[in-house]
């Protein structure tokens, strides 16, 4: 009987845990769920900026390789003004019959670059460039009518993205 009673004595001592044990409980769990939402954030902003960064690139691309491909086809070039537009020239075409000559002009307006062919507006083929300024500029080389470098920068958020191309006209002129 002593054996049994001993044994119902220490069930009925367990109560549970101390105010002092679910306090320590509650405060770890709670510096750990900042831990976790900080974290989080940090992933979150990271992969945000990696997105802006890649956006500014496509842009900055896409932009160096219409005007790339349209000089490299161009019978004259004329580079433009700062604040104004960024490119003129005059190619030839293929209509299926003969050759017309096209006037292809490149302008930024509010961070967009549009492609215009006979003054008449095209396509936007790019968004987010700087300038035309100093951080986007087409000017030619110097002593080689044939050789022209375009700078161009684009800007998203808090990424920016600059590339620099050396374009040659394959036609003399």
């Amino acid at each position: 009987m002593d054996l049994i009673a001993g044994i119902n004595m220490g069930h009925e001592k367990e109560g549970g845990y101390s105010l002092a044990e679910l306090l320590a409980v509650i405060g770890i769990l709670g510096f750990l769920a900042a831990a976790m939402a900080l974290t989080f954030a940090t992933i979150a902003n990271v992969g945000s900026r990696n997105n802006a960064q890649s956006l500014a690139m496509t842009q900055v691309n896409q932009a160096g390789q219409w005007i790339s491909t349209d000089v490299q086809s161009a019978e004259n070039v004329t580079t433009g003004l700062p604040g104004t537009w960024l490119c003129s020239m005059n190619r030839y075409n293929w209509t299926g019959a003969s050759f017309a000559t096209e006037n292809i002009d490149y302008e930024i307006t509010d961070g967009k670059m549009m492609r215009k062919v006979n003054n008449n507006p095209g396509p936007i083929v790019a968004e987010f460039i700087s300038g035309p300024g100093t951080d986007t500029s087409f000017t030619v080389v110097p002593g080689d009518n044939n050789t022209f470098i375009l700078t161009i920068k684009a800007v998203f958020n808090n990424a920016s993205y600059s590339k620099v191309y050396r374009i040659n006209r394959r036609m003399g002129g």
